[in-house]
């Protein structure tokens, strides 16, 4: 495997990584939401760890879409030097 398709590997993991985060930061913001409404600052602690999540993920997102461009640009450079 050529080192692009590694970085992509790793890339497209830590994006599954955040997006499972995520999630679950969501399901425990809800359930504060709802069962613990008297613990203002830890919720809002929560939400604000979310929203720097989120920068992540886009940033994650966009070095994935590099990664993957960059993949297909050098398979098609060696399938034309093998052609």
């Amino acid at each position: 495997m050529t080192i692009i398709k590694n970085i992509f590997l790793f890339i497209y993991t830590l994006y599954q990584f955040y997006v499972r985060k995520h999630k679950h930061l969501d399901a425990r913001i809800d359930h504060l939401e709802k069962h613990n409404h008297y613990n203002r600052t830890l919720i809002s602690d929560l939400k604000k760890t979310k929203l720097k999540l989120k920068d992540k993920l886009r940033t994650t997102a966009r070095e994935k879409l590099r990664s993957e461009k960059e993949a297909i640009a050098h398979d098609t450079r060696e399938a034309l030097a093998l052609g």
